[in-house]
């Protein structure tokens, strides 16, 4: 599982609900980018990715097993052996390693929606002061 998280501290204050809004809103601004920008084969990973708001923290997510593998660079290697052997197609394929190059989705939606995210919090806030 991959997580992009960000808490903040509470407060015990009547601008809790405003936060609270802020957060949920901010949180689907970033998985909808999230969504756009994770690579598309089978859509899977697509409709994986999930968001969740408590009154002080985002969660934006993936559970599948390959998602961290696409947000990171990747590189797999033997561990017993001198070659790791694959298919793809017909093909034997025989390398010392495989790189698997990132194409990250969570890191980018949330740093292209951080001034959004302010105006959020700054428009939200605003209401109740």
């Amino acid at each position: 599982m991959i997580s992009l998280q960000i808490t903040i501290p509470r407060l015990k204050t009547d601008l809790q609900p405003a936060i609270t809004k802020s957060l949920w809103q901010s949180a689907q601004l970033v998985r909808n980018d999230a969504v756009d920008l994770a690579p598309f084969k089978t859509g899977n990973l697509r409709r994986s990715i999930t968001e969740f708001a408590t009154s002080n923290t985002i969660e934006v997510w993936s559970n599948l097993e390959y998602a961290r593998i696409q947000e990171f660079w990747w590189t797999i290697v033997p561990r017993n052996k001198p070659y790791l052997v694959f298919k793809i197609g017909w093909k034997l394929i025989r390398t010392k390693k495989s790189v698997i190059k990132w194409k990250p989705y969570l890191r980018p939606a949330l740093e292209q929606n951080a001034d959004e995210i302010v105006n959020i919090f700054t428009r939200n806030i605003a209401q109740i002061i």
